[in-house]
């Protein structure tokens, strides 16, 4: 659930913290960079989507629980209030081809429209950064 761009910035910064090598100056954290790889993402007030390669059997449960406990932990304390903040744990799907990724990947992307009329001004999608993709984003 996000209430509002605060929300949003901060679940995006928990995506780079956790997809992002540690830097030696700030608290250290668990480095998920070289286990998970994201290729896109939309934002949306009650979801989100992810799209991410796994190079483990069980990176994708890892990196769920580490990026989820800290949101939650951060919302809850953020809007004083207790629980679990979204309705079903995570949901997967193998991607068995290079058409069936393109094809979840638009999916992923589309979401937006029923915020705004330009998907790829939205900028709680990775569609808006363009070729300009953060080292924390996988090329496609």
């Amino acid at each position: 659930m996000f209430l509002d761009d605060r929300d949003y910035w901060t679940f995006l910064g928990f995506l780079k913290l956790y997809l992002s090598m540690p830097d030696p100056w700030t608290k250290p954290h668990k480095d998920l960079s070289k286990e998970i790889e994201l290729v896109a993402y939309c934002l949306m007030p009650n979801h989100f989507h992810l799209l991410v390669r796994q190079v483990n059997e069980r990176s994708i449960e890892s990196f769920m629980r580490c990026l989820m406990n800290s949101y939650v932990r951060y919302f809850n304390n953020r809007h004083k209030r207790v629980g679990s903040l979204f309705q079903d744990s995570h949901k997967a799907v193998r991607v068995e081809s290079q058409r069936h990724l393109f094809q979840l990947e638009r999916y992923i992307h589309q979401n937006a429209g029923s915020i705004v009329e330009d998907i790829a001004r939205y900028k709680y999608s990775s569609l808006h950064w363009g070729k300009k993709r953060p080292v924390w984003l996988a090329k496609v």
